[in-house]
């Protein structure tokens, strides 16, 4: 009896050992998935202005030459593009001449607005490429662009702040004393820009 003890050991370590023969090593891949819709309106989602600041100079005293004045507050623009297309964007701007409150036949006569470039950052960290924005536009009644993102820039939230001194209004002497005012028209025009 003793003999036959060995030869079952023997047995199985020989069943062991072919076992561990037969395993084979390969290399393997799994995916990963992850579908972003984008938001607001479905599939086409959407392209919004979502706040601008006004602009505000104060009171200054006449002056007998051409005075620039500095604006008291910086201007932000915010734009979302939540469209997830990539096709681009452009904030373009006007603005009506400057009249008196009380009375709107008197001008604020050549006086010129004018926004220097400002700085470009995205509030929620967007990993998009980020827009532009333009450099010393001078507002007339025409539309001007400020701020753009071109065709795979600028998706998601982003901000465009010019510094107070980066607004100017530049008012020759002559002109009547009051209250002036004049009112900036800002359109996004959600279509490819190259």
């Amino acid at each position: 009896m003793k003999l036959v003890k060995p030869l079952a050991t023997l047995g199985m370590a020989s069943a062991i050992l072919l076992s561990a023969s037969n395993i084979a090593f390969a290399d393997t891949t799994s995916t990963a998935s992850f579908t972003l819709k984008a938001s607001e309106g479905g599939e086409s989602g959407a392209a919004t202005i979502d706040e601008i600041s006004a602009i505000e100079f104060g009171e200054k005293t006449l002056s007998d030459k051409e005075e620039t004045y500095t604006a008291i507050n910086p201007l932000l623009m915010k734009v979302s593009d939540t469209r997830g297309t990539g096709e681009g964007w452009a904030l373009n701007a006007k603005i009506t001449k400057f009249v008196k409150e009380n009375d709107t036949s008197v001008e604020l006569r050549g006086s010129v607005l004018t926004i220097a470039q400002g700085e470009v950052t995205s509030p929620s960290g967007s990993a998009s490429e980020k827009p532009t924005a333009a450099k010393n536009v001078v507002l007339n009644d025409e539309e001007h662009t400020l701020f753009a993102g071109r065709r795979d820039q600028g998706l998601g939230t982003w901000l465009n702040t010019v510094s107070a001194a980066g607004v100017t209004l530049k008012v020759p002497n002559g002109n009547k004393a009051g209250k002036y005012t004049a009112t900036i028209s800002y359109v996004l025009a959600a279509a490819p820009q190259s």
